[in-house]
Formats: C-alpha cells, structure tokens, sequence
C-alpha cells in the first residue's frame, strides 16, 4: 500500500476505467486514476469510525447549495485518528509539491437514495487535485467532457479505493455515482 506515486506508474487506471474511445482513455491515463484496495480494511474501518463521529449529529439532507449533492450528509474534518493520518499521508503524493493538499478533508455520505448530480469543482473548495477514498459501496463515476459531451469517461470505485482527478483534463466530476450490484 505505498505512496500512489509510485502506485500511479506501477498500476495505472487500466481495468478501473472505461473511456469512449482509445485516444481519451490514453490521455487520462496521465490525469486520471483509481488505486484498488490502496486502503486497507483495518484502515477503512477507522477511517469510517472517524467520519461517523464528524458525522453523527448531522441529518441527510435533500438539496445541497449547489443542487449537485441530494440525499446526503457532509462534513469537514481536519484531525484524523492515526489510521486516517497515516492514509492522508499517502494519500499527499497525489498532489504536486506546490499545491499541497487543503487543510480539511470533506466527508460526504449518500444515503441509499442520494445521488450525485453533473457539476464542475470549484478549486477554491476542492484545490487543483481531487483525491478521494471510497469506503462502503462500489460507485461509479462518470465523467463528460466540457468541450465535447461525446468524450465520457467511468471510474469503477471499489470500496477501500483511492482515486484522483488531476488538472489536465476539463471533465465535469463526478456525475451521478451509481451503486454497483
């Protein structure tokens, strides 16, 4: 489980992501990947233990301030128990030097019936690099070319996976994960 630096040469996002033509899948292949099991399940668990204390008196709610979250519950957290520090710590290789990782991780959970709508990140919320872990359920993200709504992409997040989005490609993310059966 080392640093995704070395992950993102070694593995790649091949088998982890689906793209509508060869040619784009190539060249998200440098901006785009998912790590399977980068997080291991002893890790998982305290980090879901972390997030449901960040959680706990927060209600699911229907619509977020941007319309693209509904049925979700969402928080910030800046201190991590040792197993959620250890994981952000290999996590930061994501991230160029001079764009460090923010401050605060967000935690969103999706009740069964929340889904995530098309929308850009906003880099004064999110930084240059998204980075996220996928803890209980399988997802899928899809992204959409902003300039040509015919190039797509699907990330296959597993539970216990990593993936990042780096700046290179000017693709909205994510548009509505799914649950996979």
């Amino acid at each position: 489980m080392g640093c995704c630096g070395s992950l993102w040469i070694a593995m790649g996002p091949y088998g982890l992501l689906r793209a509508s033509s060869p040619a784009l899948r190539e060249r998200l292949s440098r901006s785009a990947a998912v790590f399977a099991a980068f997080v291991s399940p002893e890790e998982g668990a305290a980090l879901l233990r972390d997030a449901e204390e960040a959680l706990r008196r927060r209600r699911y709610e229907d619509g977020h301030w941007d319309g693209a979250i509904s049925g979700f519950r969402e928080a910030e957290r800046s201190r991590w128990g040792a197993a959620g520090a250890a994981v952000l710590q290999r996590m930061s290789c994501a991230f160029p030097p001079a764009r460090p990782p923010l401050p605060h991780s967000h935690i969103l959970d999706l009740a069964p019936h929340g889904c995530v709508r098309p929308h850009i990140d906003s880099t004064k919320f999110c930084g240059c690099t998204i980075a996220g872990v996928s803890l209980l359920s399988a997802a899928v993200m899809r992204l959409r070319s902003v300039r040509d709504p015919r190039e797509w992409a699907e990330l296959l997040l597993e539970p216990l996976s990593l993936y990042v989005l780096r700046p290179t490609a000017p693709h909205t993310a994510p548009q509505r994960p799914h649950r996979a059966p």
